[in-house]
């Protein structure tokens, strides 16, 4: 049976899904697995992992301050979606007791933090895409003990892209999670070491192609979501 993997979502339609998770979708199908969209548009019973061997948490708009006891701090926070902060919250909530393999991504490391008890700084300078706009690049550090390194096949100093104006510095870390990725004083991934396998970063892994020059190996990118599915892939024989 082929390994089901739940991507986050804000939206449901089929244009919003073709323009806004299509290079998730791509990397997932490319390694093995088969997408499930969790939206937060979707009327009725709210979406649950039951059925699913693994969390993705996708990238996209601010997370609500509030979520994290917080106003807005001199920065706009926009695009906020607060159906869409609940339901991860509770989806992270439900995955983590499941001990489901997560894999985080952008705004996903950002909820994820905010989830297990952490903040994050609002506005961070020169890191931001705008729309129809290139990615910014920036060199990243990754712990060669971590499951990230052991995920990507390589440690020390990557490229990557950056599409984010928020993110997580030591002093907003959730007390839950380690980091495993540096850049000038931004936390560029975390994992939990209380679980089998949660993971998250902060850059875009899923756009190799789109962003294939902002990465010093795309192949390393592939590689971390071929090792998140084939986590999923041995939940599921061991739920069977």
């Amino acid at each position: 049976m082929t390994v089901k993997i739940g991507i986050t979502s804000r939206r449901s339609d089929a244009k919003w899904v073709e323009q806004n998770l299509q290079h998730y979708i791509q990397a997932v199908r490319e390694a093995g697995g088969e997408e499930v969209v969790l939206a937060a548009d979707r009327s009725g019973e709210p979406p649950d992992l039951e059925d699913l061997d693994g969390l993705l948490l996708s990238g996209g708009g601010d997370i609500t301050p509030a979520l994290y006891g917080r106003g807005v701090e001199g920065a706009e926070v926009d695009e906020v979606d607060l159906r869409r902060d609940e339901m991860e919250r509770r989806l992270i909530g439900e995955a983590l007791a499941r001990d489901l393999p997560v894999l985080g991504i952008c705004r996903g490391m950002q909820i994820l933090n905010v989830v297990l008890g952490g903040t994050l700084k609002q506005d961070v300078a020169g890191h931001r895409v705008y729309p129809g706009g290139p990615s910014a690049r920036h060199p990243v550090v990754v712990q060669a003990t971590s499951k990230l390194a052991a995920a990507l096949g390589a440690s020390g100093v990557m490229e990557v892209n950056s599409r984010h104006h928020q993110g997580v510095t030591p002093d907003r870390l959730a007390p839950g999670l380690v980091p495993t990725a540096h850049h000038e004083g931004l936390i560029e991934a975390v994992e939990s070491p209380t679980h089998r396998w949660v993971v998250a970063v902060q850059c875009h892994p899923e756009r190799y192609e789109a962003d294939a020059s902002h990465f010093t190996s795309p192949e390393a990118q592939r590689r971390l979501f071929r090792t998140f599915v084939q986590m999923a892939q041995a939940r599921r024989n061991r739920r069977d």
